[in-house]
């Protein structure tokens, strides 16, 4: 399992995959792979589909995300960004998610702790609203 961590410490260490490797990962519906350079994952291809089924219903609204996600990293509050689009690593890096994270936990009143910092959590909307749902049920 793949996971992003916190920037860890004053010399901001212990962001992302170990330095320099790289493997592929494999999981129910595809595989991914990732490459690390400096602590931080630079690539990452995935066949995984979204977290969301088809049969559940978001509870949470995620239009606040999708509005600061355009406002941060794409720089265009009308910019097209549907619910499958991937985010992580296309558009929002290691560092960028953290970002991410801080906002959803102040928007929706959660923690998201280190441990459920998985890169398909944040991998497009679709997921991101799928975890935020699991943790306002608890």
């Amino acid at each position: 399992m793949n996971t992003i961590r916190r920037r860890g410490g004053s010399d901001g260490a212990d962001c992302g995959s170990s330095e320099g490797r790289t493997g592929t990962l494999a999981f129910p519906g595809g595989t991914f792979r990732v490459e690390s350079s400096g602590g931080l994952i630079v690539r990452r291809h995935s066949t995984r589909p979204a977290l969301l089924h088809a049969w559940e219903k978001p509870v949470a609204d995620i239009s606040p995300v999708r509005d600061f996600i355009r406002r941060e990293f794409l720089y265009d509050r009308s910019a097209p960004l549907a619910e499958d689009t991937v985010l992580f690593p296309d558009l929002v890096d290691s560092l960028g998610i953290m970002t991410v994270v801080e906002f959803i936990e102040e928007k929706y009143g959660i923690t998201i702790d280190d441990d459920e910092l998985e890169a398909e959590r944040f991998e497009t909307l679709n997921s991101i609203n799928a975890f935020i749902d699991e943790k306002i049920a608890g």
